[in-house]
């Protein structure tokens, strides 16, 4: 379960490359600063998606995490599902309309994963500068909101 991902500067370099590309045809690319972060569930981070009744790719800003009142009781509690498994995804009402309708790409440098001794393990691609995440997005009151599609571990991630 991805629980914390980073952005370099040279991943930030190549995400705006690609948000560029993308822009290529319309009059003007967006201005997109990244920096080099760690990347926490609930904080904003760069998320690439298609626009909203459109065809066009684009880089947006949006918040890691979908929310949900504690016990669907309404109460001003909320819990953060910053993960869904890509195995019941379209199972589930809180992801399978954002699943099937609003697909993202999360773009990362490496993403970390905890051992049972609670050490902290990097993954990466050793080819590439940038390794893309799948996702979902929606909108809630305060903004897009993303999750990142996870799976249960294969041989290479269970040690």
């Amino acid at each position: 379960m991805c629980g914390r991902y980073y952005v370099d500067d040279d991943t930030a370099k190549e995400i705006e490359k690609l948000v560029r590309l993308a822009e290529e045809k319309s009059s003007a690319a967006p201005a997109l600063k990244l920096s080099a972060k760690d990347i926490h569930p609930s904080e904003i981070a760069p998320v690439l998606a298609v626009k909203d009744g459109g065809s066009r790719i684009c880089c947006r800003m949006q918040r890691w995490g979908f929310t949900v009142a504690e016990n669907n009781t309404g109460s001003a509690e909320k819990k953060l599902i910053f993960n869904a498994r890509s195995e019941t995804v379209t199972e589930k009402r809180m992801f399978s309309d954002a699943v099937a309708r609003r697909r993202a790409v999360i773009p990362a440098t490496w993403f970390y994963e905890w051992n049972r001794g609670k050490e902290k393990n990097t993954f990466y691609r050793g080819d590439a500068p940038v390794l893309f995440m799948a996702g979902c997005c929606r909108q809630y009151e305060d903004g897009a909101r993303f999750v990142i599609l996870t799976t249960k571990a294969n041989a290479s991630m269970k040690p």
